[in-house]
Order: structure tokens, then C-alpha cells, then sequence
């Protein structure tokens, strides 16, 4: 099929060309105006009251505080540490990731952390819901550390790591924004004309066989 044959059928079927377009149209133009999808994170370490220098890597790992971050991350993404986030003024979804800096490669000192990112329209909504998310998981580890008896000069702690900032905005090229749509709207628009032009013959000869 040559271009002059696509011409010709949209043309012999412009209702629907005209149709589809337009909701192409309409589609792109909420797309382009939709307000950025914001990103704001949080990546909390879990650290241990005191450290010392060992000289083999492998007694840098502490099991203690791997078990700690990963009951905290089973906490934050259950039904109780979910209802604490919407109880601190956390109003939509998050995500939590748990973790570790250490490896054989590089041996850092154990520090396990957990990753929170929430996704929204509203900066300021991300935001509050990752802090409410940061609160309720802190609470918890303290809660559950005075619950055992814990020291309090012995707690295992947590700390925001460097670069925790306001949401900011999740960057997306408008020219590949704008080529998607347009090349799901052409597809879309050659698919209904031929989908028209197939039902359309059928009719015609429908219609033959009963004058005949």
C-alpha cells in the first residue's frame, strides 16, 4: 500500500480520520499539561550506639542490626506500620527497599538502610508522607529497643543520609512525549480506517448479494 492509498482512505473515511485525531489530540494535550510527577526520598541508615576497627572483613557485618533494619522494613510495610505513616499525616503510597552498604569488595562497616521514595503530584504531599513513613519507622525502633530493656546509651540508632532533600520534580522529555503520541495516534488512526474500510466492503457486498 503507497502513501496515495493511505491519502485515499482517509480521506473516503474522514469521519473516523476525524475522530481519531481529534482524540489524539485531546489525549496529547492532558498529557503535555499534566502537572510533573514529583519524587521525594529518604534513606535511612541504621547505626550501631559504638564501632571498632577488626581486621578481618568479615566480623565487619553485624547480624544484630541486619535482623534490626529488616524487622523495621517488615514493620514500615505492614498493615500496623502502614496505619502509624496515615496516623502521622502520610496520605498517599510509598515504597521501602531494604538494603546494605557493606560487601566482600568494599568492607565498609555494616550499614543497612532503608529506602523510601513516594511518588505525587503535590510536592508537599510527598513530602509529608515520606517524613510520617521516616517518624514511624523511628518510633518503632525505639519503641520495640524499650520494650527489650535496651540501654539507652546502647540503642541502635538512625540517621537521614546526605542528599535527603524536598521532592523534586521526576525530569521527562516532551520530545519523546510528543513522538509517542504521535506515532500511537497514527497507529491508531491507519488501524481504524483500514478496520473501517474492511467492515465498509463487507456492507457493499452484503448488499449486492441480497439485490441480487
Amino acid at each position: 500500500m503507497t502513501i496515495r492509498d493511505i491519502v485515499i482512505l482517509l480521506w473516503r473515511h474522514r469521519l473516523v480520520s476525524s475522530a481519531i485525531l481529534v482524540l489524539t489530540g485531546i489525549v496529547g494535550y492532558f498529557v503535555l499539561t499534566a502537572p510533573p510527577l514529583y519524587q521525594s526520598i529518604a534513606e535511612v541508615q541504621f547505626r550501631k550506639p559504638t564501632s571498632k576497627e577488626t581486621v578481618d572483613a568479615y566480623e565487619r557485618f553485624s547480624v544484630e542490626l541486619i535482623f534490626v533494619t529488616y524487622v523495621s522494613h517488615l514493620y514500615l510495610t505492614g498493615p500496623q506500620g502502614l496505619a502509624e505513616v496515615r496516623k502521622l499525616g502520610g496520605t498517599v503510597d510509598f515504597t521501602a527497599k531494604i538494603a546494605n552498604l557493606g560487601n566482600e569488595e568494599v568492607p565498609y562497616y555494616n550499614k543497612p538502610y532503608i529506602t523510601i521514595r513516594v511518588y505525587d503530584r503535590d510536592p508537599a504531599v510527598a513530602d509529608r508522607t515520606r517524613d510520617a513513613a521516616v517518624s514511624a519507622l523511628r518510633n518503632d525502633l525505639q519503641a520495640r529497643q524499650r520494650a527489650a530493656l535496651t540501654r539507652k546509651g546502647t540503642f541502635i540508632t538512625t540517621r537521614l543520609a546526605e542528599g535527603t532533600l524536598s521532592a523534586t520534580p521526576i525530569s521527562s522529555r516532551k520530545s519523546r512525549t510528543i513522538f509517542a503520541i504521535s506515532a500511537i495516534g497514527f497507529i491508531a488512526l491507519v488501524t481504524g480506517v483500514m478496520i473501517a474500510e474492511r467492515f465498509g466492503t463487507r456492507s457493499m457486498f452484503t448488499r449486492l448479494v441480497r439485490t441480487t
